[in-house]
């Protein structure tokens, strides 16, 4: 059984972000490996034909772009074998920048690609919805809108791309490996090279995500995508005095609309979006195209022209918008299925193209290991077990195949028809659109397709053996019936349960293990508790415990508060004796002197995660508000509270382990 303890007692069961972040500390060193292994590959490396021999067992991911690597990453940590073939030289550092929504992060955080991401990129929270004439009809805080807390950041697609192929095991990823044609058969798939020999290869499976051309697309009949009326440039400007908007603004014309967002203190990600024939001839220079993007906006305020100027031109980017319509329909055989824009192209109006892609990888990597794929190729594929194999693997794409329409197709719809709205240039229609924005509009289900999570409770029970039971406590019964009603969503009950209890006494034995996440500094008694913990587990059982200690950051905010408060608060060291005396109470004498189950230290460290607030005014709304006096005290400690505020405190990683008896 693991045994999870929320992290407050006013929050919900996660039992997920215990165990991700044990794995995060447990992996540090093999991530530092594949990252010197991925960025040791050369940009010229080529794929030749004795490489690629021996994928009869392997899973081929065809294109080498987020929703590739992801998917990839997304393979091999369920433990099944991916290779990632990819038809340019190098990692690609065209595109400019994706706008990742709490839905992209949380996929991120399972795929554990998400921390450098976050170290790179800034974190915005306010929305600004403008007049293209300096009139701003609604701003409004990520933090009204419903299913939060909410998290964006804008990141440019390269250092995505890498942060994901640090993930990846070595040789995984092959450069230089166009595929011009994939066919299912009967035994797997094949996929035809392009180069000078079209060499042909077997493999078990083919996921295509090698965009809106796909060739697997084609080998399962799907359309391409439809050109919707509408042309995007996107660029990333830069100002090395730093940036001149930190929100997400978006500024609507007659017509024509823009937006802009800061992706670091020194650059800001903007798009121009606008109407265009389909046989409108299409811009020959990167001039050119700024040209255009400037004339869209002539006459427009807040700096819409100024951020065009300041983008240099390789990193500017014309594309046609489209989409793709997909219902499936019946049922499907063979091991051939789609990620990405590959499987569902839509417009970029809700900034959700990249963010459904990497759902798409953690949710494939679900099914598939759900269906016991993984165990199944612990042997050899001989006789009947390749069959078996391909039976798994055709259920596992149909079932992905169907929920992920059930959630993409709507976005999809929703995408195309605000982008169709607000870009009609009729003057009633633009009149109405921003009375309704300015006097009726409310933000709290702006978000609502952002709202998803790539069931990380059901992860967790999908990696566990089936015998292994998860329970959470909580003393509060209102956050147990919403972990039970979590539960049932995810059909885990069975496997997973909640009850309400007094964590700090817990009545178990023989656990397998215990996490608690940020709670241990609010229960009295810490040692105590901890020990009692520790007795809880079974033999080789482990706790890991996170929590925030007395030295949580040597500058910043909270250091600030700190000294602030030094003669209010209480001054014993509640941390002292973590983990020499609770390992004491737990090794206690026995008959003849014996040593009954005593405990070890796996690991005992201090991780980091790097936090950034809009303002220093925004970060204090999230303490006490009746703390009038502290707040004017730790607003004089900065000279302007209006600018924004990032720190990184240090959490306390305590990882323990049980002994068997010592006789």
């Amino acid at each position: 059984m693991l045994l999870t303890i929320p992290s407050s007692w006013s929050g919900g069961v996660r039992p997920g972000r215990g165990a991700a972040l044990l794995s995060r500390c447990h992996h540090r060193e093999a991530r530092a490996r594949r990252r010197a292994s991925s960025q040791a590959i050369p940009s010229t490396q080529q794929v030749v034909a004795s490489s690629l021999t021996s994928l009869d067992d392997s899973i081929v991911v065809v294109g080498g772009g987020p929703a590739g690597l992801a998917t990839a990453v997304a393979l091999q940590a369920v433990g099944l074998p991916a290779v990632v073939l990819e038809r340019q030289g190098e990692l690609s550092t065209s595109g400019t920048a994706l706008g990742l929504w709490t839905n992209a992060w949380r996929a991120l955080d399972a795929l554990q690609a998400a921390e450098p991401l976050r170290e790179q990129h800034l974190l915005v929270a306010e929305v600004e919805l403008c007049r293209s004439n300096g009139r701003r009809l609604r701003s409004f805080s990520l933090g009204e809108c419903e299913g939060g807390p909410h998290e964006f950041r804008g990141v440019r697609r390269s250092q995505l791309l890498q942060a994901l192929a640090d993930r990846l095991a070595p040789g995984t990823l092959h450069l230089g490996s166009p595929v011009e044609a994939v066919r299912a058969t009967a035994t797997g798939a094949s996929i035809q090279l392009g180069g000078g020999d079209r060499q042909s290869v077997h493999c078990l499976a083919v996921v295509g995500a090698e965009g809106r051309g796909s060739a697997a697309g084609a080998a399962l009949g799907r359309r391409a995508p439809r050109y919707v009326g509408q042309t995007a440039i996107r660029g990333i400007a830069v100002y090395p005095g730093g940036v001149p908007c930190n929100s997400i603004r978006q500024i609507w014309g007659r017509g024509p609309r823009a937006g802009m967002y800061p992706i670091s203190d020194t650059e800001l990600y903007w798009f121009v979006v606008f109407d265009v024939r389909a046989d409108a001839p299409i811009p020959p220079t990167a001039e050119d195209v700024r040209q255009e993007a400037l004339q869209t906006v002539a006459g427009w305020e807040w700096g819409a022209a100024d951020v065009i100027q300041r983008t240099p031109e390789e990193s500017l980017v014309r594309s046609r918008v489209s989409d793709r319509w997909d219902v499936p329909l019946g049922s499907r055989t063979g091991a051939v299925t789609l990620a990405g824009d590959a499987l569902h192209p839509m417009t970029p109006n809700l900034g959700q193209g990249g963010c459904t892609a990497l759902e798409d990888a953690v949710v494939l990597g679900r099914l598939l290991k759900e269906k016991g794929l993984p165990a199944l190729l612990e042997q050899p594929l001989a006789g009947g077990r390749r069959g078996a194999a391909l039976q798994l693997i055709s259920q596992a794409f149909q079932d992905y195949e169907r929920e992920r329409a059930r959630r993409c197709l709507p976005i999809t719809v929703r995408s195309f028809a605000m982008g169709a709205l607000l870009q009609l240039p009729l003057p009633p229609v633009v009149a109405a659109r921003d009375f309704f924005v300015e006097r009726l509009f409310s933000p709290s289900h702006f978000l609502d397709h952002a709202a998803y999570d790539c069931q990380e409770l059901e992860l967790l029970a999908s990696r566990l053996p089936e015998y292994h039971k998860i329970v959470g406590v909580d003393l509060s019964e209102g956050m147990i019936e919403l972990a039970h009603q979590r539960i049932d969503k995810l059909g885990l009950r069975g496997r997973v349960e909640a009850q309400v209890g007094d964590a700090a006494s817990l009545d178990f034995q023989g656990l397998a293990g215990v996490v608690s996440v940020f709670g241990l500094q609010q229960i009295p008694e810490p040692q105590a508790v901890l020990a009692n913990w520790t007795r809880a587990l079974g033999p080789r059982g482990v706790m890991a415990v996170c929590y925030w200690g007395k030295d949580v950051e040597n500058e910043g905010p909270w250091k600030q508060l700190m000294d602030l408060t030094v003669n209010t608060r209480p001054q014993e060291d509640w941390e002292a004796g973590i983990p020499g005396e609770v390992l004491k109470q737990v090794s206690v004498a026995g008959q003849r002197g014996a040593v009954q189950q005593g405990a070890e230290v796996v690991q005992d460290c201090r991780p980091a995660h790097t936090m950034s607030w809009p303002s220093v005014e925004e970060f204090w709304e999230h303490g006490e508000e009746h703390m009038a006096q502290l707040k004017r005290e730790f607003m004089k400690t900065y000279p302007d509270p209006s600018v924004p505020l990032s720190h990184k405190p240090y959490a306390r990683l305590l990882v323990l382990r049980r002994l068997a008896a010592a006789l």
